[in-house]
């Protein structure tokens, strides 16, 4: 694993155009797993991108 696959909360809220306030009450609520490192609380990229593509809606193809 590299450093660049865990992001502290406000990375992950930038890179999820969230807010912290969101990412903190999500995890809190354990809608999102993390890491714990001592008194750091980090979460995993990979989870955050399964996050994003549960919450995909295609689009309707009628409109085409």
């Amino acid at each position: 694993m590299e450093k660049k696959d865990l992001l502290s909360i406000p990375e992950a809220a930038d890179m999820t155009r969230l807010t912290e306030s969101t990412i903190r009450d999500w995890l809190n609520q354990r809608r999102i797993p993390c890491v714990k490192l001592g008194r750091r609380v980090l979460l995993r990229r990979a989870d955050l991108v399964a996050l994003i593509e549960a919450g995909y809606v295609p689009a309707n193809k009628e409109n085409e």
